[in-house]
């Protein structure tokens, strides 16, 4: 009769033994740890940056705006209305808009190991559109000194917009075509704007009768009240320690099972 080693579980031909288990519980503890120390590090970051937004000085008008821009030295959370004064114009499109992207796609062929084939639209090229300046509480600024972080609106394509020429020909499932039937190697594109005119809110340092960045290198133009963005704010500080630790459990179940698998082959 063939012996066994009392200090193994048995997993079949091998076994993992007690040291084993022991080290993978060592893991465990280790990777609960640094969790714990890694979720601290970003619960902290992020309180410090909402506490940087509950302390600017809340402004929703062109009074308050220009006081807090003539005295400086304040952190302002402010809400307006943008306006482009140049308005962008594509020769493919009617009408104008603040701020446009186009996005062309092509009808890529996929070969996957062991599959069939298989197509979709792949994105080769993204042109981006917009002014030279913007107009915000009576004041000119450089466009370049803002972005928008938020998703721009989708243009909806059709006869009344779309002006055929070139290559731009043919609509299709809301996107202009060179083509009127799909197929390999074919292009397509789509199209994201900004009106011309949007309200929104900032947050601005006041220096020198200018607004310049406070946790970014560019200013950040969030499409929404103020009282919805410290929603926005207080959601993500409740929610980061779910989503981290929901990733980071996941994360170590996987790891301990291919630990295992390893250990059993």
């Amino acid at each position: 009769m063939r012996g066994t080693d009392e200090n193994a579980f048995s997993t079949g031909r091998t076994g993992i033994t007690k040291r084993e288990m022991r080290i993978g519980v060592y893991i465990l503890l280790v990777a609960f740890v640094i969790g714990i120390i890694a979720i601290s590090i970003i619960t902290s970051v992020i309180k410090k940056t909402n506490k940087i937004y509950s302390e600017a000085v809340r402004i929703e008008s062109k009074e308050m705006y220009d006081q807090a821009l003539s005295e400086g030295n304040a952190n302002g959370l402010v809400y307006g209305k943008f306006t482009v004064s140049e308005p962008v114009k594509l020769e493919e499109l009617n009408g104008t808009y603040g701020y446009i992207v186009r996005t062309k796609e092509k009808y890529t062929r996929h070969k996957k190991k062991k599959r069939a084939v298989t197509y979709k639209w792949d994105i080769v090229e993204t042109e981006y559109f917009g002014p030279d300046t913007i107009k915000f509480m009576g004041h000119d600024y450089k466009a370049d000194k803002f972005f928008v972080s938020e998703s721009l609106m989708r243009l909806d394509i059709d006869d009344s917009v779309l002006i055929k020429q070139g290559v731009f020909q043919y609509i299709r499932d809301g996107y202009v075509c060179e083509d009127d039937v799909t197929s390999s190697g074919d292009y397509r594109y789509n199209y994201s704007y900004l009106p011309i005119e949007f309200e929104g809110n900032m947050l601005v340092s006041f220096k020198n009768n200018e607004i310049e960045p406070v946790v970014k290198d560019s200013i950040e133009i969030v499409l929404c009240t103020i009282d919805e963005r410290f929603e926005r704010l207080q959601f993500n500080e409740k929610s980061a320690p779910v989503i981290f630790w929901s990733g980071w459990i996941i994360l170590i179940i996987v790891g301990s099972v291919i630990y295992l698998k390893i250990k059993k082959s």
